[in-house]
């Protein structure tokens, strides 16, 4: 792989934007070489021994190869083919790869008013400077497009880099979390959870209770079940009740009020509130809006 790197020129238009790429690039590291390579511009030289602070963030995924990464908040971590290398502003670190190895990597590095948020919405933190997403085409393919977008410039690459920029953090995040999952007998466990929640969606249902019928502690359940579907356990289940409400809505004329009872709803008024507070209508206004685009209605069995 010939090496590319490219630090762009930026206008005032560009500087006033939330997020935007000030350079990026890739090169092939092989075993022995020296790093970061000596071609790069002085201001973003380092050498082992000592480190080095930027002033910008950066994303670096290491798609063949393995070696180090340390930085003040995340510590000395090891990095394997796969990994994503996150950079932040103010943050003293060093990585470089193994001199017997070498490594393949591929950099973008960005700045912006909203970047800190950016960072912090994809769980990416100083404490978490490394994401293992495995090797990712997709991933990969993200940062060549980033590469040839900055080293052509061609009218509107900022738009097109930034759009890589959110899909590169996406993609790494959740291939992060779908590693860790598989490690262990999560899935099994969420996939059983969702199950019980669908078979007691007409009955309250106690989440300890559920816990202890999943052989698991409730605790870890919750917090479990959260990172791998972004809700807590009760909200995940009033989404479902809602849906199944809303399809008895649409396709039977039973009463409303044992609409909500089936759907485990405890009262016909909690079940207004709740459907108005997420749907943002009435149950009977949803019914209403429901019949104008359906032909009939069939009884419900």
């Amino acid at each position: 792989m010939k090496q590319l790197y490219r630090y762009l020129p930026l206008g005032d238009e560009i500087l006033t934007r939330s997020l935007y790429v000030i350079a990026g690039g890739n090169a092939y590291l092989p075993p022995g070489a020296s790093y970061p390579p000596s071609s790069h511009p002085q201001h973003h030289q380092f050498h082992w021994s000592e480190g080095r602070v930027l002033q910008e963030y950066q994303l670096i995924y290491i798609a063949r190869g393995s070696g180090q990464l340390e930085s003040t908040s995340g510590g000395l971590r090891q990095v394997r083919a796969g990994d994503l290398i996150a950079l932040f502003p103010h943050e003293w670190h060093r990585y470089r790869p193994d001199p017997e190895i070498g490594w393949e990597e591929h950099w973008v590095a960005f700045q912006g008013k909203g970047a800190a948020e950016f960072m912090a919405e994809h769980s990416a933190s100083p404490k978490v400077p490394l994401f293992c997403t495995g090797i990712n085409d997709s991933l990969l393919r993200e940062f060549v497009r980033i590469a040839e977008e900055v080293a052509e410039e061609a009218v509107g690459y900022q738009n097109v880099v930034v759009a890589s920029l959110h899909l590169i953090l996406a993609l790494a995040m959740v291939s992060h979390q779908r590693l860790s999952f598989q490690a262990t007998d999560v899935l099994g466990i969420i996939k059983r959870t969702k199950d019980l929640l669908m078979e007691r969606i007409d009955r309250p249902t106690d989440m300890n209770d559920l816990a202890a019928d999943l052989r698991v502690g409730y605790p870890w359940l919750r917090k479990m079940f959260r990172q791998h579907t972004g809700l807590p356990l009760a909200q995940y289940q009033t989404q479902l009740r809602l849906y199944q409400a809303c399809e008895f809505l649409r396709n039977t004329t039973l009463p409303i009020a044992a609409i909500g009872g089936r759907c485990g709803f405890e009262s016909a008024y909690y079940f207004a509130r709740v459907f108005r507070g997420k749907i943002g209508c009435t149950p009977s206004e949803y019914r209403l809006q429901s019949r104008k685009s359906l032909p009939a209605i069939e009884e419900a069995a």
